[in-house]
């Protein structure tokens, strides 16, 4: 079980303007949905495909990933947009990934 309190522990802050860093763009939204739909389509411009050759570069400024697909890329993107999709039951952490939800799951797990 975990062990950090619920109440308002990890509420997100989504401070606004939100900056789009990807190369040099640097477009402003208020609403945080356009923002991240803005994202997809700088990442959605990448070629397709599981293993593209030489991998897919992020072009978000200062970060010097590198990823096998655009899904991977995609994933990633939510480090730098801070965007959360799960949220644990039992004391409302959230998380940008089911990975990284099911890993703090497996953490709350007493060892016997």
């Amino acid at each position: 079980k975990c062990l950090r309190e619920a109440v308002g522990a990890h509420v997100f802050d989504v401070s606004r303007p939100h900056i789009c860093r990807w190369e040099e763009c640097l477009r402003m939204f208020n609403n945080f949905q356009l923002f991240l739909y803005h994202i997809i389509q700088h990442v959605d411009s990448n070629p397709r495909g599981n293993k593209i050759e030489g991998g897919v570069d992020c072009k978000w400024t200062g970060c010097k990933g590198n990823f096998a697909s655009v899904y991977k890329l995609k994933d990633h993107m939510k480090c730098h947009t801070k965007e959360k999709i799960v949220a644990c039951p039992d004391c409302d952490a959230i998380f940008a990934s089911n990975t990284k939800f099911h890993d703090h799951c497996r953490r709350q797990i007493p060892l016997e």
